[in-house]
């Protein structure tokens, strides 16, 4: 990557991205598990009735002291239907360019991507909270996390959804997105970040900050998937 300008990065970098995307796709399609009748072409996935189309789009790319960096979002269109609550992001971290690209899709995938085509595909939800059947991805620790992880309640994801439900959009037909980023430090207060659909929610983060959470050194991340 060395000579070239940042857009003509960029644009290699989203082609990569593509391509490592659709071979992990590949990898899943026919899969009675996780998600049952997926079919994929290129960059869009038909699940059920719906057509997902995946546009990667890539933000940042580095190489700093040994290691490279891909940061990159994940745009969403539903049924030929821009869903901008929709997009999400990650950010991939390796010793070499592929590896840091194969690294963005794949934690885009798994903390995220997998709850919204679940969703899409109307499979059975992980639970209800109010009005919205929900999935979510699997929990994401960052750093050094407490040894009783499991069963801590803090970690809870029906509880943490239920705790910030003041802040959720009014239930309709459209799907929704929410992601929870908590990071603890010993001897200070936690700092959080919570986006729903896409926007930034103060009055969420101080109900997440407010929340007890177990003492560690760590970054706490948690995506859901509302319809």
């Amino acid at each position: 990557m060395t000579g070239m300008t940042g857009a003509a990065r960029a644009e290699d970098e989203r082609i990569r991205l593509e391509k490592r995307f659709e071979v992990l796709m590949k990898m899943l399609e026919g899969r009675p598990e996780p998600i049952p009748r997926m079919t994929v072409s290129g960059t869009e996935l038909v699940v059920g009735s719906h057509r997902i189309k995946v546009s990667p789009v890539s933000e940042q790319v580095l190489q700093e002291k040994g290691n490279f960096f891909s940061a990159a979002r994940f745009e969403i269109a539903l049924d030929g239907h821009q869903q901008d609550q929709l997009t999400g992001s990650s950010i991939g971290i390796a010793s070499s360019a592929d590896e840091a690209t194969s690294i963005a899709v794949e934690d885009w995938y798994m903390q995220y991507g997998s709850a919204l085509i679940l969703s899409v595909s109307g499979s059975k939800p992980d639970f209800v909270s109010g009005a919205f059947r929900v999935n979510r991805g699997p929990l994401g620790i960052r750093g050094t996390a407490p040894a009783d992880t499991p069963s801590t309640p803090a970690f809870d994801a029906q509880k943490v959804l239920a705790a910030i439900s003041s802040s959720l959009p009014v239930a309709d037909t459209k799907f929704h997105a929410v992601h929870i980023f908590v990071a603890i430090e010993p001897g200070r207060p936690a700092t959080a970040e919570c986006r729903i659909d896409g926007r930034v929610s103060a009055a969420a983060a101080k109900i997440l900050q407010a929340m007890t959470w177990p003492a560690g050194s760590y970054i706490y991340k948690q995506s859901y998937v509302l319809k």
